[in-house]
């Protein structure tokens, strides 16, 4: 199972919303975050403290459905 977490310079959600998702107990539980071109420091922090999350860069943001399509 894969769950895709959209993000948009959401620096300030990520620690609460990838600590849930390490919480679960799913099995194979792939997470990608999928970035809309972020100007803050979401990616290094993702890189940094959440490791397992794969991390999918949009060169700018190309809004809700296009950035998960």
């Amino acid at each position: 199972m894969s769950v895709l977490v959209l993000n948009y310079n959401g620096l300030r959600w990520l620690s609460q919303c990838l600590s849930s998702l390490a919480a679960t107990d799913y099995p194979r539980l792939d997470v990608y975050l999928v970035d809309n071109g972020s100007t803050d420091s979401s990616i290094d922090y993702v890189q940094r403290g959440f490791p397992w999350v794969k991390i999918i860069l949009n060169e700018k943001n190309l809004g809700f459905a296009e950035g998960y399509n």
